[in-house]
């Protein structure tokens, strides 16, 4: 809420001024205004992020050896971190406060979306190679023909980020079957940015996933995954809700 105050003025009919004297208004504080300033728990999302990522590389041999033994709970473990902590900035740069609406939920959310991903890099490079194989698929350039097939040809990049859509959606608004996305007005807005995302951030994001060894990819991924959350927020033109 602020305050709004405006000087009253009661004038006679000669013209002359008689009385002056103020009244202040209350207004709520529209949903566009930007809390940016500063704040103590800024600080402490920074000591956050700084903490895991510090964990990480003191770590460094645990973590690997535990990705190896058990991929998908350490991809989901990753994903509910990092991915989360995306979602909590998009809401403090846009409302001014850390958590979202919902925010163990979110986190649960992006612990599923984290074990899908996993399972997608061995998945679209198995059949890359494949096809390579069957002498169905040029063999060279592998990284780029990698790139081309989880980005466009297989569909996966925007199916991914229709299901975001579609699960926080429902997460604001109470269920609904998914098509019914698909016809708001901000869907085109939407498809639009995810796009241009596709074509210009994710396609060089997924150079350097593909050029890494796989066991690096999900840690790669999951710390991407906060600008993944911010893009996806931001593409579905929606202001964070009140629980």
């Amino acid at each position: 809420m602020h305050l709004l105050t405006k000087e009253l003025c009661v004038t006679t009919v000669d013209g002359i001024t008689r009385s002056t004297g103020t009244t202040t208004i209350q207004q709520p504080a529209t949903s566009g205004s930007r809390k940016t300033g500063f704040r103590i728990t800024d600080l402490l999302g920074v000591v956050y992020l700084g903490a895991i990522s510090a964990g990480i590389l003191l770590n460094i041999q645990f973590v690997m050896a535990l990705t190896k033994a058990h991929p998908l709970p350490m991809s989901f473990i990753k994903f509910a971190l990092l991915a989360t902590f995306g979602e909590c900035l998009k809401t403090r740069i846009d409302r001014g406060t850390w958590f979202p609406p919902k925010v163990l939920l979110r986190a649960l959310v992006w612990g599923v979306f984290g074990t899908w991903i996993s399972m997608s890099f061995p998945f679209i490079e198995g059949g890359v190679r494949q096809l390579i194989a069957v002498k169905e698929w040029p063999s060279q350039m592998l990284t780029v023909s990698l790139v081309l097939w989880i980005n466009f040809f297989g569909g996966y990049a925007f199916f991914m980020m229709l299901c975001h859509y579609w699960v926080d959606s429902m997460m604001a608004e109470g269920p609904m079957l998914p098509w019914k996305i698909l016809g708001r007005p901000e869907a085109g807005r939407w498809a639009k940015i995810v796009v241009l995302a596709i074509i210009f951030f994710w396609s060089p994001v997924h150079i350097v996933t593909f050029s890494l060894p796989p066991i690096w990819r999900t840690l790669w991924a999951a710390y991407i995954s906060m600008a993944f959350g911010l893009i996806l927020s931001f593409a579905a033109g929606r202001r964070a809700k009140s629980a």
